[in-house]
């Protein structure tokens, strides 16, 4: 076996796939709900998470082998067809030896080109992207829940109800390997092949200069929002404490929006929206978007009301990374107000009638306002901010 050709084999599945394993398995699910189709459902995720890749991964294989192979039976092929030319005294001994040092020079010039495109990987001249930036968003966009969504694969298929805890560290694991590695080094989305290192300082996922201040904001912010809901629940008069919201299994939990959601959405996704679009404000407003469509759990109206709150605060963890130049702050922010999104509501977080609602989202809404102020005093007047531009076309 070809080793270096089975890694170019792995790379090539990796970049082809993600999609068609969302596809099929989310397929199953609904003939699973909706028809009543367990058997065919099982045989769509099984086939769409193993035998799909594997005979797209073969067919490649083969089809790359035979490639090569071709490829490097050319030159030779040519050489013996020319010396046998030559033998035969069909030609003269100067025309074959120039034959021959035109053969060689056409081989050399092709091993020189390779050798250049290295070169240009290597040094990051090379911006091109292994996948087009719409399909990337899409992946983008799945994998922030990718591994709990592995996990519905192993309930349905084996019976496995995985706890909450463990849900959780699947989901961090399979998150770490989109962000280290299958983004930066399979896909080269969004900025081409360069170093796992600059570009995660490139999407903002590195700790800034004066990082406690970066989390101090981070906590603050959190601290507006959370307050406003919890002064909203004391007024509906039905808000009593219960810490049992703010168990280790939701803290880990909140982990994975806090971290990943941030670095998808306001990493990953906005440098491919700045490239699609050429426009910040364009970027901008698409990335909050489709954020808030993400959360998008129903169509009555105060699921809508609850999608357009979602967008709302998505305002100001983007305006966190835009002013701080760094994910940081919207990290903590991010998730402090998840891990104690239930602790400040009233019971199972649901608000009665319209007075209710109206006073709850009124003043989240403000305090989100007011949290985006915070963020411009201490980005301007306390210097809260990383030392280059986030968002840049350049």
């Amino acid at each position: 076996m070809n080793r270096r050709l089975l890694k170019k084999t792995f790379r090539y599945v990796l970049r082809r796939y993600p999609i068609v394993f969302a596809v099929m398995t989310v397929t199953g699910f609904v003939l699973v709900k909706m028809m009543g189709h367990p058997v065919l459902s099982i045989g769509l995720v099984l086939f769409g998470s193993i035998a799909g890749p594997a005979l797209g991964g073969m067919f490649y294989y083969q089809t790359q082998l035979k490639k090569e192979r071709l490829e490097k039976a050319s030159s030779a092929d040519r050489l013996r067809q020319v010396s046998e030319l030559f033998q035969k005294g069909l030609l003269s001994e100067k025309e074959y030896q120039r034959i021959r040092r035109a053969i060689s020079q056409e081989e050399a010039k092709e091993e020189t080109g390779m050798e250049e495109n290295q070169d240009k990987i290597r040094a990051g001249k090379d911006s091109s992207m292994k996948i087009h930036p719409w399909l990337a968003i899409m992946v983008a966009l799945s994998w922030p829940m990718i591994g709990f969504f592995l996990c519905m694969i192993v309930k349905a298929i084996f019976g496995i109800e995985l706890p909450k805890f463990v849900r959780s560290i699947v989901n961090l694991l399979v998150g770490c390997f989109g962000v280290f590695y299958l983004f930066p080094k399979i896909y080269r989305a969004p900025f081409g092949p360069i170093p796992v290192k600059e570009y995660l300082k490139r999407i903002g996922f590195y700790l800034p200069h004066g990082a406690w201040r970066h989390i101090l904001l981070g906590m603050i912010l959190a601290g507006g929002t959370l307050s406003g809901m919890l002064a909203a629940s004391l007024l509906a008069g039905r808000y009593s404490v219960d810490w049992n919201t703010v168990h280790l299994s939701h803290v880990v939990f909140s982990l994975n929006p806090g971290i990943f959601e941030e670095i998808f959405y306001r990493g990953i996704i906005m440098m491919l929206l700045l490239t699609l679009t050429g426009s910040l404000k364009k970027a901008l407003v698409w990335q909050i978007v489709i954020f808030g469509l993400a959360h998008i759990k129903g169509f009555d109206l105060l699921t809508f009301a609850d999608v357009v709150s979602v967008m709302i605060i998505a305002i100001a963890f983007t305006y966190a990374a835009y002013k701080t130049r760094a994910l940081l702050a919207g990290m903590i922010f991010h998730f402090l107000h998840d891990v104690f999104l239930f602790f400040v509501q009233v019971p199972e977080g649901i608000y009665r009638g319209l007075r209710e609602n109206v006073v709850f989202y009124g003043i989240l809404w403000l305090m989100v306002a007011g949290c985006c102020f915070i963020i411009r005093f201490a980005t301007e007047r306390l210097n809260v901010r990383g030392e280059n531009e986030l968002y840049s076309l350049k």
